[in-house]
């Protein structure tokens, strides 16, 4: 929702429906996502949940949606006061190593001997999203936070 610049450019998301939609969408596909890996639990030529199809399914569904991510940015930065860009910068950084960590460690994992990329790809995306998730919450609720001088939370109706 950032990324559409929301507190930075508009303040309600009353107006904006399309958030219900790509919510709806997102759910929809989480789940039959899970069901097909239901399908093949426990075949002896799996390793983990996520080698096969439904790995490059999910790799597939990441990366469009750091792709959409990106394109949406783009747009927000055009209309973004020109205040609010080291925000956007440092909120681009994090959020992209977020989104970009699980396809990151399921690629470097075929690496590794296959006893061991489940465990490579669950810790090292946990502990990359966990740093990724403390700066990004670091940078949105702190008061003095490059987030608050660019949010409009920052602007009250009353003089200070």
């Amino acid at each position: 929702m950032i990324a559409y610049g929301w507190t930075l450019t508009f303040g309600s998301i009353r107006e904006y429906d399309y958030f219900k939609l790509e919510l709806g969408v997102t759910i929809v596909v989480h789940f039959i996502i899970a069901a097909l890996t239901i399908v093949d639990d426990g075949k002896w030529h799996k390793y983990h949940d996520f080698e096969g199809f439904q790995g490059l399914c999910l790799i597939a569904i990441r990366l469009g949606i750091f792709g959409f991510f990106v394109y949406k940015v783009q747009e927000t930065m055009k209309v973004v006061a020109r205040k609010n860009l080291p925000f956007m910068k440092g909120f681009i950084v994090s959020a992209s190593i977020y989104m970009l960590a699980f396809p990151t460690f399921w690629l470097i994992s075929y690496l590794l001997n296959p006893h061991m990329r489940l465990k490579f790809i669950h810790f090292g995306n946990l502990f990359v999203q966990m740093v990724a998730m403390i700066i990004l919450v670091n940078q949105v609720t702190k008061k003095g936070s490059k987030y608050y001088e660019a949010s409009m939370r920052s602007s009250g109706i009353l003089p200070n």
